[in-house]
């Protein structure tokens, strides 16, 4: 993915996970985000809701 900002790296796990890192020498810390690629959007007729 070239439109990627510089120091940011895009990697994808064998289960198909995409990772997304980012190294920022600056700061001695660790933050974590999650996304998925669920929702009402993907749900089909009689599967809606939880």
């Amino acid at each position: 993915m070239s439109d990627l900002p510089e120091g940011v790296e895009l990697s994808e796990l064998p289960g198909g996970v995409r990772v997304v890192t980012e190294a920022v020498p600056s700061v001695r810390s660790v933050a974590l985000g999650l996304w998925t690629r669920t929702g009402s959007r993907d749900e089909g007729p009689g599967q809606e809701g939880l």
